[in-house]
């Protein structure tokens, strides 16, 4: 049986588990039995819709789209709008060619790019310049947290992934190799003395390529509630499964994240944009000091 790791961060109690894929995740659940089912909610009722939301609305089409990574038509659209409007208002694009992780180093060859006129007017060998790129892009870790309070609804939840899906997107255009956590951080109620309990599951690997619809399936409601919900049984948590919560930075730090998206920093036009001019603006600045 799975368990979770329990540790002690400064003065506060965390418990965790990580799942090596969505796939691991469901399994561990199926075979612990933690699968969580609430057959009171009638059908059309503020939890029903909630629960599994109008795109999805059944538990099969739900759980099949949350192992296929299939999004909705409310996420991709959400996820179009806002990086259109990121790369529009930043001026992100600029930044693209540059390879922001990879570092160019100067190489001068008999062949290449352009010639160097100092050289091939002293008469040197390999007058020829060519910039090669160092292949291993630094790789970044960024979580999300999905863990929503219930009084959500898809629009937020699409909202929130679109975000995650337009940062690894831009990351991976600025040549960083990226790995996407999706992560439920709540606040714990219950019987033991735990600051915050956190289930963290790899949607994509450093070295894997970039499904948008994957990550934007995280968004999907059946996860939290279904999955997520029942794992937090095993921590014998109250029946309110916690509170949403934002992740501590010990435990950010823990679990080596780079960045973590969460709601209450993104959740209108202009954090969002404020959050991304961050990150672009952490990253010249990073790059620029690397190069002095």
């Amino acid at each position: 049986m799975r368990k979770h790791t329990e540790i002690t961060l400064g003065d506060k109690n965390y418990a965790y588990m990580e799942f090596a894929n969505l796939f691991d995740y469901f399994d561990v659940i199926t075979e612990n039995g933690w699968l969580y089912s609430e057959t009171k909610n009638k059908k059309g009722t503020h939890k029903s819709r909630w629960r599994y939301g109008l795109a999805f609305p059944t538990k099969r089409e739900h759980y099949n789209a949350l192992k296929m990574g299939k999004a909705s038509k409310l996420m991709l659209d959400n996820y179009r709008e806002m990086r259109a409007s990121i790369e529009n208002n930043l001026n992100v694009s600029k930044f693209y060619q540059q390879g922001l992780s990879c570092m160019r180093t100067r190489r001068f060859m008999d062949e290449g790019d352009e010639i160097d006129i100092d050289r091939y007017l002293g008469g040197a060998d390999n007058t020829w310049i060519t910039h090669k790129r160092n292949k291993k892009a630094k790789n970044i870790r960024i979580g999300m947290n999905f863990g929503l309070s219930c009084s959500n609804n898809e629009k937020n939840f699409a909202k929130l992934v679109s975000v995650l899906a337009v940062l690894t997107d831009m990351l991976t255009k600025l040549g960083f190799a990226t790995e996407v956590i999706g992560v439920n951080c709540r606040g714990y109620r219950g019987k033991r003395n735990y600051s915050q309990i956190c289930s963290a599951i790899k949607f994509k690997g450093a070295g894997e390529r970039l499904d948008i619809q994957r990550l934007l399936s995280m968004g999907l409601q059946g996860l939290l509630r279904d999955w997520e919900f029942g794992v937090g049984n095993a921590l014998k948590i109250s029946s309110c499964q916690g509170y949403q919560s934002k992740m501590n930075d010990e435990l950010k730090e823990h679990l080596n994240l780079n960045y973590v998206i969460e709601q209450s920093d993104v959740n209108d036009d202009q954090k969002q944009m404020d959050f991304f001019e961050g990150v672009i603006t952490d990253l010249v600045e990073v790059q620029a000091w690397q190069r002095s």
